[in-house]
């Protein structure tokens, strides 16, 4: 794991953070059809817009989280917190990707397990540093 440098990790999770984030912003405006979204399971817009707020909030943790930890934003956060969420974020991209290779839309097992995965690795090494 730490063959992976600690700044193509952070910056990484920062950039595919971002674009995620754009993508739950494209879905609650109706770009993207919630419908290929959270397992195929959304039945309409009031879930969906509480769904992809929650995501939103959580990508963006996830951001500042990094962003602390690589130095790149000053906080007085304890190095053992932001570690900690780190380990976090590795369990819950973790069992994201097995609810997304259980996902009634195609689209989602398909484009989106291999992010999930990606991303709990990443975490992990960010938080090994």
């Amino acid at each position: 794991m730490k063959r992976i440098p600690f700044a193509f990790a952070t910056n990484a999770i920062l950039i595919i953070t971002g674009m995620v984030t754009l993508f739950h912003l494209c879905v609650m405006v109706g770009i993207v059809p919630y419908n290929i979204v959270w397992g195929g399971r959304l039945t309409d817009r009031n879930a969906m817009l509480l769904f992809e707020l929650s995501s939103t909030i959580v990508n963006l943790v996830l951001a500042a989280t990094v962003a602390i930890k690589a130095k790149k934003v000053r906080a007085k956060v304890p190095g053992k917190l932001v570690n900690m969420v780190l380990w976090v974020f590795v369990m819950l991209f973790a069992l994201n990707s097995a609810g997304n290779l259980a996902a009634k839309a195609t689209l989602e097992t398909v484009i989106f397990t291999p992010v999930t995965i990606l991303l709990s690795l990443l975490c992990a090494r960010a938080a090994m540093e």
